[in-house]
Order: structure tokens, then C-alpha cells, then sequence
């Protein structure tokens, strides 16, 4: 694990982990399998027009960013959901990438 990496910051998930690189690569499975189901909601929830399902979508993907330290786009989800939350509407919403 002595790579440095751009965009996630482990050290969160290490200190949870006690530092342990298995816990850390069990983690991180579990995130890349998660994927194509939040880009799935996501797609299925802007398609219907449905602000609940993104907001539920937005803060089940914040936590997995938080966890594994992908700071931007956690901010960017969280800042979703507390805007629907408020009412305004995000379909169409653009991430930037």
C-alpha cells in the first residue's frame, strides 16, 4: 500500500481497519462492486424523475466515498442530497466528469 493515490485518501479506512491490507482490499472489493448499482439508481432515478430514489441513491454512495476518502465526489453527493432534500430539483444534475 505504499502507492500514492490521487484521488482516494485510505487513511481513514486504515485506521478503521487497524491497518490491516486485507480489511483495506476487502473494502475496496466491496466498493467496485457497488458501482454499477448506484450508476444504475442513479440512471433509473434521473430517467423517472424520481428525487427520492436520488436522494437515497446520493447518500448510500456519500458514505462509500467517505469511507474510502474520495473527498470530492462525497462532497458533490452530499451536497445532492441536501439540495433535494430542499426541494430543488437535480435532474440533469452533471458530476463535471
Amino acid at each position: 500500500m505504499g502507492k500514492r493515490l490521487k484521488f482516494i485518501d485510505l487513511t481513514y479506512l486504515n485506521s478503521m481497519s487497524g491497518g490491516s491490507e486485507e480489511i483495506v482490499i476487502e473494502m475496496l472489493g466491496i466498493f467496485l462492486e457497488q458501482l454499477p448499482e448506484f450508476r444504475e439508481k442513479f440512471s433509473k432515478a434521473l430517467k423517472i424523475n424520481d428525487m427520492k430514489m436520488l436522494s437515497d441513491v446520493a447518500h448510500k454512495a456519500k458514505s462509500s466515498m467517505a469511507i474510502l476518502g474520495i473527498e470530492d465526489v462525497r462532497a458533490r453527493l452530499a451536497h445532492l442530497e441536501k439540495s433535494i432534500k430542499e426541494g430543488v430539483n437535480h435532474v440533469g444534475y452533471q458530476f463535471g466528469y
